[in-house]
């Protein structure tokens, strides 16, 4: 579904990542892991078209070539990003939010309908669509980020750091969430600097540090692989 190959990316004159090669196929949960500072969100944002490559660079998504769209062509063609920080619209209710996860649709009866099924995965929003976004706590506003990712339609969904600044028992719920999301058919690719929580969830995962891939293969084999988690992330899981 979507291969990168040779991934050079720039921030200016500074290179930041070095000829990364990544492949997420349909319905996988794939999960980018690595130390601050490894080039994981860059990686994100290289993607959806919002940090310069080198012309080397090939990130094809369903069989096109994506890497000189623009960021909202990527978008229509599926790849939604829901980038680290949640950037919901504060002076927005939750419902207003939504409908901006479907800015690229002119359906309305379509959008609301999607409102309805969508806010059936955090139930607590049914009754509270006129709240201000910029009220709610950290981790709602996380869901909704991720449920306004889905209102646009994505075949692939791509999550940076959502659990970033929250409560354990926070991140257990919002990880239940993105596991159903992903049972139902959506496939995944997760940046997260909680190495075990994204190693149960996520079938897959690439490990980057110092802006290349040094590991990757299944979850459930490199979490067994207690010399590499230690070696690579230093007490961040």
């Amino acid at each position: 579904m979507l291969t990168i190959k040779h991934l050079d990316s720039y921030y200016g004159k500074a290179q930041v990542l070095h000829d990364v090669d990544i492949e997420v196929k349909e319905g996988q949960f794939v999960a980018l892991l690595g130390p601050n500072g490894a080039g994981k969100t860059t990686t994100m944002m290289s993607i959806s078209g919002l940090v310069k490559t080198s012309a080397q660079t090939q990130i094809e998504f369903l069989g096109e070539r994506i890497e000189r769209l623009k960021p909202e062509a990527i978008v229509a063609r599926g790849l939604v990003h829901v980038p680290q920080g949640r950037g919901v619209f504060p002076g927005l209710t939750i419902k207003e939010n939504l409908i901006m996860g479907a800015y690229l649709r002119n359906s309305k009866k379509e959008t609301n309908s999607d409102i309805e099924r969508l806010v059936e995965l955090f139930p607590k929003f049914k009754e509270r669509m006129s709240q201000m976004a910029g009220t709610l706590s950290g981790g709602e506003q996380q869901m909704l980020a991720i449920i306004r990712g889905l209102m646009a339609h994505p075949k692939l969904l791509m999550l940076d750091e959502p659990s970033m600044g929250l409560a354990p028992i926070i991140v257990d719920q919002i990880y239940e969430t993105i596991a159903q999301i992903n049972k139902s058919g959506m496939t995944i690719l997760l940046v997260e600097q909680n190495t075990n929580m994204a190693l149960q969830v996520a079938n897959y995962a690439y490990i980057l540090s110092v802006g290349g891939i040094v590991n990757e293969g299944e979850s459930c084999v490199l979490r067994q692989d207690e010399e590499m988690i230690k070696s690579y992330f230093k007490g961040q899981h």
